[in-house]
């Protein structure tokens, strides 16, 4: 990934990367913020991320995603429409500061626009209304040495998972699906066990690590009782 923006935003979304094991850099034009990343131990490239030539030396070719987590929305723009030009596959994540802002990104290209003001008071309010489901995500999500985990996987075209029932993938790796994601935009929550996966979906996962790893020695082709 590509991290445009080490701001207050941009070293949490570092932190929980380096936890999470994904490899990035990070790309910011301010000589003292990147030497925090480098005092953190990140790959980092000093320049200014609204440059093409400055995204092409970070590696957009062979990047994974992009996120642009800028303090200025212009910025971000900036970065989401140089991004998109070169990159038209490129999955792209932008900091918005308002609505405006969240619609000007998509017309730039972003695939998901994030309010950090928006989501703090929501988060806010669900904690007040539901603290129990909110610990339970926050531990599976963020614990340390968490013992269950969630994931998304993508059943592409040649995945040995297309043609496979919820239930056989439940049996085979007894990872649970908490839901299925339609190329049609249509969520199915707790999809029943003779539902079969098609191709281009997008399946929620949870499950311990084992479980998980089971469940990605299916999606390779392999038996994971072996």
């Amino acid at each position: 990934f590509i991290l445009c923006g080490y701001g207050r935003v941009g070293e949490d979304i570092a932190r929980t990367f380096s936890e999470e094991g994904i490899p990035f850099i990070v790309v910011d034009n301010r000589p003292d913020i990147i030497t925090k990343a480098e005092e953190a131990g990140h790959l980092y490239l000093l320049g200014d991320a609204t440059s093409d030539k400055v995204l092409i030396e970070a590696g957009i070719e062979r990047a994974r995603g992009l996120v642009a987590a800028v303090d200025s929305d212009v910025d971000n723009t900036y970065i989401t429409l140089s991004a998109r030009g070169m990159q038209p596959d490129l999955f792209i994540e932008a900091r918005a500061s308002n609505e405006e802002a969240e619609i000007k990104l998509k017309m730039a290209g972003a695939n998901h626009t994030v309010s950090p003001n928006k989501i703090g008071a929501r988060r806010m309010a669900m904690l007040a209304i539901r603290p129990g489901v909110v610990d339970f995500i926050d531990t599976v999500t963020y614990g340390r040495g968490r013992e269950m985990d969630m994931e998304n996987i993508v059943a592409g075209k040649t995945s040995p998972l297309v043609g496979k029932t919820v239930e056989e993938i439940r049996r085979q790796s007894r990872a649970i699906i908490l839901a299925i994601g339609k190329k049609t935009g249509r969520l199915l929550p707790n999809p029943p066990g003779e539902i079969a996966i098609e191709e281009g979906d997008l399946l929620i996962v949870i499950g311990t690590r084992n479980q998980l790893a089971a469940l990605e020695c299916l999606c390779e082709g392999g038996n994971p009782s072996e």
